[in-house]
């Protein structure tokens, strides 16, 4: 499965060792799945983490957050796509996490942010072959299809 996983998603992972957004995270950036992010995401993913609220209550330093941001961009497939491509979203940053998804061919975004769940994207996306899901939605599926295939 090739999957986006939003900011919102990759933050939780951050903080949380366990928990759908970290074993969703876990899954995806293991063979046959394929993490998807686009260069602007992991931009805002490191300016969310170091938001100063966001770090004094999370407990996170320079380096826990260096360290995220250097394995994603190792294990995932970071894109630059053009953001037009998310021209759906009103959101910049939702709107690179619209066209990296398009131009990954991803089968899912996952994300909690309810901007993604209005019919205009849902059927921007849905032309595309893209479902929008949730980190519990998502992780359900992928441990589907583990069970149906084996441990991968």
């Amino acid at each position: 499965m090739r999957v986006v996983l939003d900011t919102n998603i990759l933050a939780r992972s951050s903080y949380r060792l366990e928990g759908p957004a970290a074993e969703v995270l876990e899954r995806v950036t293991a063979p046959p799945h394929v993490l998807i992010l686009s260069a602007a995401s992991l931009e805002e993913l490191a300016r969310v983490l170091d938001y100063p609220r966001f770090r004094a209550f999370h407990k996170l330093s320079d380096e826990k957050i260096g360290e995220l941001i250097v394995k994603l961009q190792r294990e995932a497939l970071v894109l630059d796509p053009p953001a037009d491509e998310g021209r759906v979203m009103n959101d910049p940053g939702d709107a690179a996490v619209v066209a990296a998804a398009v131009a990954g061919r991803a089968n899912v975004i996952c994300t909690l942010d309810r901007h993604f769940y209005g019919d205009k994207v849902r059927g921007y996306c849905g032309e595309r072959m893209i479902e929008i899901m949730d980190d519990v939605k998502l992780l359900g599926r992928l441990r589907q299809m583990e069970g149906a295939s084996g441990p991968s």
